[in-house]
């Protein structure tokens, strides 16, 4: 079988078009869709044979649809491939899409119409989204153990301080014990010496040296 019978046969080009994932729309100049692949109609909930002959934005509304930067509006301006992302409203819902608009010509190099690829972003846009909050949680870990960490330095530099203060502390009490300890090694004598000193006196004769008294009244006045 030579290719031109390949190419000839009927329905080629929709085999073609299925065998390709993401959403494949054909219009003309005037936006009327010509062609569509399976993936394409299921992204709008659709059968293929539910988009002929409609418009693209009837069927296919994003949030570029009727603006300047609309892909087919914006290819045939440019004239050349356009990219980018948008959103696609689906019975309510917002669907993240990246798109490839670029024209369609013959083949005298005339513009004839538009090819407008679809793929849907969601699960893309969900694995990024979890990427982030896994990058934020790992961030916010990251910044409780930096705040513990400087929690324990701090309390491990009071209790540095309150070791120094105890050991101060300590010493201060051992220098008070051992004055207290040599006081009372110093008075206890003294105490027995004056003792002794006022049993002389008051065993003294009347008639002792007078002398003698005054040295020993002035040992109790030192």
């Amino acid at each position: 079988m030579k290719l031109d019978e390949i190419t000839g046969h009927e329905g080629f080009l929709d085999e073609i078009l299925n065998t390709i994932p993401s959403g494949v729309y054909v219009t003309d100049l005037d936006h009327n869709i010509l062609m569509v692949n399976k993936a394409g109609a299921a992204l709008v909930g659709r059968t293929p044979g539910d988009c002929f002959d409609r418009k693209c934005y009837e069927i296919l509304p994003t949030s570029l649809c009727h603006t300047e930067r609309c892909p087919l509006h914006r290819a045939q301006k440019l004239g050349r491939s356009i990219k980018g992302d948008a959103v696609l409203f689906k019975k309510g819902k917002e669907i993240p899409i990246r798109y490839t608009g670029r024209p369609l010509k013959n083949f005298k190099g005339e513009v004839i119409g538009y090819v407008e690829h679809l793929m849907d972003m969601t699960e893309i846009v969900e694995r990024e989204k979890l990427i982030i909050e896994q990058h934020d949680e790992v961030l916010r870990l990251l910044s409780e153990k930096t705040q513990r960490n400087r929690e324990l330095n701090r309390m491990n530099e009071e209790l540095l301080n309150l070791g120094r203060d105890l050991e101060e502390l300590a010493h201060e009490h051992s220098v008070s014990e051992m004055a207290l300890e040599i006081a009372d090694q110093i008075r206890n004598p003294v105490f027995a010496i004056g003792g002794l000193l006022r049993r002389v006196m008051r065993e003294m004769p009347p008639d002792a040296d007078e002398r003698i008294k005054k040295d020993l009244q002035a040992c109790f006045t030192q």
